[in-house]
């Protein structure tokens, strides 16, 4: 897509009405995403995965061997059975290799973290993998995974490179990709989650901010405080009663 496109600069899907709206959105996208992550773990631990990889292995094996006997000679039900664990067990790696992975959360983050930074929702692999410390293709892996979520889409961008001689028509070049937030695209659960994060998030970050506008004057008095302003103003009437000179500009002394 055309650099100059109106769908290439995607910029009012990133528009928030405020700072705080923005940095909660994102700070919760990422908490979201963390959540995936540790789940999968739980559910499909190393060795769960390396059971159900040998598993599909045999079972594909079983399966070729009773393709591979003269009629007759196969059990009744047999390859059906194996049919059908066989598709159970790819089901099940199917949604492992789906589920996001640390390097995957660290992706968003990093993208997600330049974007807060830089206000800017253009960013290339290479900077994304600098960012989040992570091979080119990683970056490519992470977001294969998390637009189909919902959390953002990439805008392919591209830009004309004139040909110098004029002998050819003139050639595109990619060049970083546009990135925009689709959290209206959030489904199920996710939306569920993600709305109480933010919700919390906007709480506290705004009790915050109202603590740190508190003045001076405000400010609740340290224990003693309100007892030594009353000695010293008590200390002042006493002076000044003795000497009525106190108090006076030096144009009334004689």
């Amino acid at each position: 897509m055309d650099e100059n496109d109106a769908a290439a600069q995607p910029w009012e899907h990133n528009r928030f009405s405020t700072p705080t709206l923005r940095y909660a959105t994102t700070d919760s996208l990422v908490e979201v995403g963390r959540d995936l992550q540790r789940e999968a773990r739980v559910k499909y631990p190393r060795p769960v995965v390396r059971d159900l990889r040998d598993k599909q292995a045999a079972l594909r094996a079983e399966l070729a061997d009773y393709a591979s006997r003269p009629p007759g000679t196969v059990p009744v039900g047999a390859p059906a059975t194996a049919q059908i664990e066989l598709e159970r067990v790819e089901t099940a790696l199917a949604e492992y290799e789906a589920a996001p992975t640390r390097t995957d959360v660290d992706v968003l983050e990093a993208l997600l973290r330049m974007l807060k930074r830089t206000g800017e929702w253009i960013a290339s692999w290479d900077e994304i993998a600098a960012e989040a410390g992570c091979e080119r293709k990683a970056v490519g892996r992470a977001l294969d995974k998390w637009e189909p979520l919902g959390f953002l889409a990439r805008i392919r961008r591209s830009r004309v490179q004139p040909d110098g001689d004029g002998a050819f028509s003139a050639q595109r070049k990619q060049i970083a990709n546009a990135f925009k937030l689709t959290i209206g695209s959030l489904f199920g659960r996710l939306k569920h989650a993600f709305l109480q994060r933010r919700e919390r998030r906007l709480k506290r970050m705004t009790k915050a901010r109202l603590q740190t506008h508190i003045s001076h004057d405000e400010a609740p008095l340290m224990p003693g405080v309100v007892e030594l302003r009353e000695a010293v103003a008590s200390l002042g009437a006493s002076v000044a009663r003795v000497s009525p000179l106190v108090g006076q500009s030096d144009a009334g002394k004689v």
